[in-house]
């Protein structure tokens, strides 16, 4: 026991002479210590110093940018304006000089120069619209359109009933040209319905319009055929006149323009044939005709038989023209869906709306 007693004492005073080493080096360290707080203080004191500084001088920038920014917004719009007033005095001038020699070109009956001295006037007076001193000179551009269409339309008949693809071209360049593409289709329109408004009057001199309907039906058909192979060459998918629809939409508004033109006369052949008691389908036909749409019609047939006939007829047109336009139509020129199928068909069933309502009464007659 005396041993450990010893022991413990000898630590003890180890323990005590350690505590003592650490208390004096840690009293003398406290100095040091302070110092180093204060000196991290200062610096800290010195650095939100620093950050207030840049935060004011930030805020000096941000100051000075705005009015930067609105100086050279102002600039930028003055220059916008001059470059603006520059153009217009620049095309005010070009127009000026156009006008003056108007008459001459006009005078020389070369519609391409014409063209293209009209297709100018289009650009400059594009750029003055906004101005009122110019305004008036829309008007006079339209009367100058108006005059260039009035003196290409005797040839451009021309070249649509002979077909003259080289001439056809010309034109819807010139149309084009003058932003007149819709009246250059417009005119074609007219031109292939008078073509079959002449077909119409020979009607007039055969007595059987269920015999002879179909034989109209089909040079619809064969115009529509030719048209779509004598458009390709005039708007071939090559074609820089982006400003004119696909081939397709023009067939297909060209047909639909035919047959609401035929429509009322139509109508009126449908009724005529309703009001007969009899028919006479086989007097005083030709034989080529009778051949041609193989229809056996006889004294005996009952007036409701030739009112289903016509409208048979009429079904499988509508069915001939689906089935052209639908083997025509592929990914580079996607024009025919349910609308087009329906704006179709309207004008064609359009006669035949009356007496569908009808028909319960028109099977009793």
């Amino acid at each position: 026991i005396g041993n450990l007693i010893r022991k413990l004492q000898v630590l003890s005073s180890d323990l005590n002479s350690s505590l003592s080493d650490v208390g004096d080096q840690s009293i003398h360290s406290v100095p040091k210590a302070l110092r180093q707080i204060a000196q991290v203080k200062k610096e800290t004191t010195s650095l939100q110093n620093q950050v207030l500084g840049f935060n004011n001088t930030l805020n000096e920038v941000n100051s000075n940018s705005e009015q930067c920014i609105s100086a050279l917004s102002e600039l930028d719009s003055i220059k916008t304006a001059m470059h603006k007033s520059t153009s217009v005095l620049v095309e005010a001038d070009k127009l000026k000089q156009l006008n003056d020699k108007t008459d001459e070109v006009f005078q020389s009956n070369n519609l391409v120069l014409i063209s293209e001295h009209v297709e100018a006037m289009i650009k400059s007076v594009s750029v003055l619209q906004s101005i009122p001193h110019f305004q008036s000179s829309s008007t006079q551009l339209l009367r100058l359109q108006d005059r260039l269409e009035g003196m290409a339309r005797p040839q451009l008949l021309h070249a649509f009933n002979h077909h003259d693809v080289e001439s056809t071209r010309k034109f819807a360049l010139i149309f084009s040209k003058i932003q007149r593409p819709q009246q250059f289709i417009q005119h074609y329109y007219s031109c292939r319905v008078s073509i079959l408004e002449t077909e119409w009057k020979v009607f007039k001199s055969i007595p059987d319009f269920i015999t002879w309907l179909p034989l109209f039906y089909g040079k619809i058909l064969t115009l529509i055929s030719e048209e779509r192979t004598w458009l390709s060459q005039i708007f071939p998918s090559s074609s820089t006149l982006a400003d004119f629809p696909s081939n397709n939409f023009i067939l297909s508004s060209l047909l639909i323009h035919i047959c609401s033109f035929f429509a009322p006369s139509i109508k009126q052949a449908i009724k005529s044939v309703q009001n007969n008691s009899s028919t006479t389908s086989s007097i005083g036909m030709k034989k080529d005709v009778i051949n041609a749409t193989k229809t056996k019609l006889t004294l005996d047939d009952s007036p409701i038989d030739h009112f289903i006939t016509v409208y048979k007829t009429t079904i499988n047109f509508l069915q001939s023209v689906l089935h052209q336009f639908e083997s025509n139509t592929n990914d580079s020129n996607p024009y025919f869906s349910e609308t087009n199928m329906i704006a179709i068909a309207k004008p064609v069933f359009e006669p035949w709306l009356t007496y569908q309502k009808d028909y319960a009464q028109i099977e009793k007659e």
